[in-house]
């Protein structure tokens, strides 16, 4: 068995590794294939500042309420960290006695956690400028340092919430760690995981003030007045409830084809897969496979349809090229499975090598548990999400807040 580890330099090389893995992963799926990249373009166009692994928006709240916590309790900022984890475990502990649980982030491992929620919400805590300096967690002990001698040079009291609405309206965003309109911490006795109407109406105004050209802003806006949304049960759903007035109408219809499509790469791979697997096993593989070739008959693309999106996804020419040989192998009317099957391969080899492919290593692809990168539902292969569950979770936990009014 292969293992992969890094040695960490610093915390922020930690932080940064912890990071690409949790964005570079949907729940449940392997990225065998490398379309990771793209998949997380779209995402992050729709629902800018999640990851898989969020789970309630209250997080987004708790996290700078325990940093602006820290900042008023400690004179010297060294073990930092060590407090800042501390302060969370806590915060795990005390709501593990609410009779709200769900999505608790370390209900199970308490202080064992090794991804603390700062970590998973911090790039959605300044994407959404509730954190307003462009700063890593490890460079917070080098910035409260710096605030504290600005105040204590400029003035005898710390600085008020009126001080911070008013310097912001002058552009000094910077001197700051949270925004100005954050709400009052309740304290650690009185938190828990829902959000109150004043919680959850500051919330959805971070989005729609920085975000405001999302898909998520687009559904929060008027969430408290039309909570339909919160019924439908998939991206698809998603994008024909939305209709052809959404702003991002155009993008949708590209991420709808980029699964439709590209999820047969992953039903080729596991029917290569299969081969070394059962008679009936192969069996099913080769009818998902025919069931995909059928469902393109409907389709119009070409080797370029997501040239667009490659560009402003930054992706990597090795993927586009992957990715235009899939469309292009694919859209020919007379499908060369020889060729798919060594593009497969190849591209297997260039990301993992000859002794971790599956496709090229006999011994580990007779080891392998189907499915892999994709899951199976009834006769229904399913593939990319685009975190839509997550911003679900988010959306009814804000809508649920507003109408507490």
């Amino acid at each position: 068995m292969y293992q992969l580890g890094w040695v960490f330099n610093s915390e922020k090389h930690r932080q940064d590794i912890e990071t690409i893995i949790s964005l570079t992963q949907d729940q449940g799926t392997l990225d065998e294939l490398g379309l990771g990249s793209v998949r997380d373009g779209f995402a992050n166009l729709f629902f800018p500042g999640t990851t898989t692994i969020q789970t309630r928006a209250k997080y987004f709240l708790i996290v700078p309420w325990l940093l602006e916590e820290i900042y008023k309790k400690n004179e010297e900022f060294g073990s930092f960290s060590k407090v800042l984890r501390r302060e969370e475990v806590k915060v795990i502990e005390e709501l593990k006695k609410r009779e709200e649980q769900d999505g608790l982030i370390g209900q199970s491992a308490g202080e064992r956690l090794k991804r603390m929620p700062s970590s998973i919400y911090w790039t959605g805590l300044k994407k959404y400028g509730i954190v307003l300096p462009d700063l890593t967690l490890s460079q917070l002990p080098s910035y409260f340092r710096r605030r504290m001698r600005l105040e204590n040079s400029s003035m005898t009291r710390r600085i008020t919430k009126e001080d911070k609405l008013a310097d912001l309206n002058e552009g000094k965003e910077n001197v700051y760690l949270t925004s100005g309109d954050l709400p009052k911490y309740p304290g650690l006795s009185k938190l828990n995981l829902n959000l109150s109407f004043k919680e959850a109406e500051f919330l959805r105004k971070r989005i729609l003030l920085k975000e405001g050209n999302s898909l998520l802003a687009y559904i929060l806006k008027d969430i408290d007045e039309n909570p339909d949304f919160l019924e439908l049960n998939s991206f698809e759903d998603m994008a024909d409830y939305l209709g052809d007035k959404c702003p991002l109408r155009e993008a949708l219809q590209a991420a709808l084809l980029f699964d439709r499509i590209m999820k047969g790469a992953y039903i080729r791979y596991n029917y290569c897969l299969s081969l070394q697997a059962s008679r009936e096993i192969k069996q099913e593989w080769a009818e998902h496979w025919r069931t995909y070739l059928d469902s393109l008959s409907g389709l119009t693309f070409t080797e370029n349809s997501f040239d667009q999106y490659f560009k402003q996804f930054y992706i990597s020419q090795p993927t586009v090229q992957f990715c235009r040989e899939w469309l292009r192998l694919i859209n020919s009317d007379v499908i060369n499975e020889k060729a798919i099957d060594g593009l497969l391969r190849l591209r297997e080899v260039k990301l993992k090598g000859n002794e971790r492919s599956r496709l090229q290593n006999t011994s580990l692809a007779q080891k392998t548990s189907m499915p892999i990168g994709i899951g199976i539902s009834g006769n229904e292969i399913q593939y990319l999400n685009f975190r839509f569950f997550v911003a679900k979770r988010i959306i009814t936990d804000i809508y649920n807040g507003l109408i507490l009014k």
